[in-house]
C-alpha cells in the first residue's frame, strides 16, 4: 500500500496534542495576555480556539506513524487521514493539521463536510 500523504509520528502527535491544550482545549479561559499573544502569534486564530475535548489518533504499525486523527467537542467530529481525496498543498497529516489548528488553512463548506465524521 502506498499513500499519499506521510503519517504523523508520535513525536510530532504529542507536539499537536500540546497545541490543543494549550489554545484549543475545551471550554478555554485565556487572559488577555495571553489572548494577545496568541492573536500575536497567529492573527486568524479565533479568541478561544475550537473547543477540543478529545483527540483520537489510529496508528499504523506498518508505516510506524499515526494515520488519522480525529478532533472532536463542539459540533461535529473532524477527521483527518493520510487517505483523503481532497486537493491539499500539503505532503504530510503533521502540515496539514498544523496549519489547521493555527487557521492558515481554512476549509470551504465542501472541504469541512467531507472532514465531519458522520456518526
Amino acid at each position: 500500500m502506498i499513500r499519499e500523504m506521510k503519517g504523523i509520528s508520535p513525536t510530532q502527535f504529542a507536539k499537536v496534542l500540546a497545541f490543543v491544550q494549550k489554545y484549543h482545549s475545551f471550554a478555554r479561559w485565556a487572559s488577555a495576555e495571553e489572548v494577545a499573544e496568541s492573536q500575536a502569534l497567529y492573527p486568524k486564530m479565533g479568541e478561544f480556539g475550537f473547543n477540543i475535548k478529545y483527540v483520537r489518533s489510529c496508528y499504523d504499525s506498518r508505516f510506524k506513524d499515526i494515520w488519522s486523527v480525529t478532533f472532536s467537542g463542539m459540533g461535529s467530529p473532524l477527521n483527518f487521514n493520510t487517505n483523503t481525496k481532497l486537493d491539499l498543498p500539503f505532503e504530510t497529516l503533521e502540515e496539514w493539521i498544523s496549519a489547521y489548528l493555527k487557521s492558515e488553512w481554512v476549509p470551504t463548506e465542501e472541504e469541512l463536510e467531507t472532514l465531519k465524521v458522520k456518526l
